[in-house]
């Protein structure tokens, strides 16, 4: 006998956009980007540009930016070493990286999640699937902040019994 299905609702639950973000953009100011920046600022979010990338991942670590968004290189394409460079080392290990991707080319997504971007957004994709996609961005982010916090606090504990025990 095969077990019963529960049937689907024929309206699934609509996540709402509840959560804003602060964005920094790296790279040139393509189309794709002013695309990509006015769709997020419709849905609430900052985002600041740098055409500069260090200086603008200076200004990530320094305000605690949620996500930076890596934007495409007109004549370097994908900006993996970028991203790749961004995760060696430690200081910018944790940030949220995304690159800005093309739908069609599968090559330049798989060479960027395999550099270590987080996500791969085309500016031409659908308001409400990338209000999903940064949705889900920021609840990483959000998870990792108070995985970070609770280990900071479990650490006192430990070092505090690390203490009485010695004492």
């Amino acid at each position: 006998m095969l077990p019963m299905r529960t049937p689907v609702p024929a309206e699934a639950p609509v996540l709402t956009s509840t959560v804003t973000g602060s964005f920094v953009v790296l790279g040139p100011v393509t189309d794709g980007i002013a695309r990509l920046r006015r769709a997020l600022e419709e849905l609430g979010h900052s985002v600041e540009l740098h055409e500069e990338p260090w200086r603008g991942v200076a200004r990530a670590l320094a305000s605690e930016v949620d996500v930076v968004i890596l934007g495409r290189e007109a004549d370097e394409g994908c900006p993996t070493e970028l991203c790749a460079s961004l995760r060696s080392r430690p200081q910018t290990r944790d940030l949220l990286l995304v690159v800005v991707g093309a739908r069609g080319e599968i090559l330049d997504r798989v060479e960027a999640w395999r550099a270590g971007a987080s996500e791969v957004l085309d500016p031409e994709l659908p308001r409400e699937e990338l209000d999903a996609r940064v949705q889900a961005l920021l609840r990483a982010r959000q998870h990792a902040r108070d995985a970070r916090a609770e280990a900071q606090r479990l650490q006192i504990l430990l070092d505090s019994l690390t203490d009485a025990v010695l004492v």
